[in-house]
């Protein structure tokens, strides 16, 4: 039985979310979420691959906007470049209440050798390059210590795109992720926490504040 649905979630998903292969885990974790957390989910497409930072953010925040309003909180999820975006909207809200979870995100501009640059995420993606250098400019002024306590940051083991410092944020909970797949590690890795069973570790998270 389905529990009463009382907040709002909505999940934030990095390049290749024009893709069947991204948007399908997305969508199916909207669904089984509502389930489990008793809470209502929506994904918010960015569509990387065009357009300027500034109209996706702008549309994210307008969305988050509208939730607050009718709500009073918002519980966010950004997966890889994703959560950048996601981060930069908690930033536009400093006094709502907002849990967040970042799945394999891209939090900061390190580029460790041996895992791909911002300056390659550039040629694929501007807007998403742009979104990372703003929360690493904005970062570290505007996200209070009682906003970082209330995100959760999930690096996957083995992620062979996103260096797992790139993936924590000071004063988060910052914890690593294990699975077993062959393949790509950061897709893979990213689609089995969305996928994962009850209790799932976001769904916990963004019930316990």
């Amino acid at each position: 039985m389905a529990l009463e649905v009382v907040r709002h979630t909505i999940i934030v998903p990095g390049l290749g979310d024009n893709t069947t292969a991204v948007s399908r885990p997305h969508n199916q974790a909207a669904e089984r979420w509502q389930a489990e957390g008793g809470f209502s989910t929506e994904v918010f497409y960015p569509n990387w691959h065009t357009g300027k930072l500034s109209d996706k953010s702008d549309a994210l925040v307008g969305r988050m906007e509208a939730v607050l309003a009718e709500k009073n909180e918002l519980l966010l999820v950004g997966t890889s470049g994703g959560s950048a975006l996601a981060l930069l909207g908690r930033i536009r809200f400093p006094n709502a209440r907002i849990r967040m979870v970042a799945i394999g995100g891209r939090l900061n501009t390190l580029s460790p050798a041996g895992y791909p640059s911002l300056a390659q995420v550039r040629q694929l993606s501007p807007a998403l390059a742009d979104a990372v250098e703003t929360l690493a400019q904005e970062g570290s002024s505007s996200l209070t210590s009682e906003m970082r306590s209330d995100v959760m940051t999930l690096r996957i083991e083995g992620d062979e795109r996103i260096h797992p410092d790139v993936s924590v944020l000071d004063g988060a909970d910052n914890r690593t992720f294990t699975h077993s797949a062959e393949g790509n590690q950061h897709q893979s890795g990213i689609g089995a926490v969305l996928r994962h069973p009850t209790p799932n570790p976001v769904v916990v998270f963004l019930n316990s504040g």
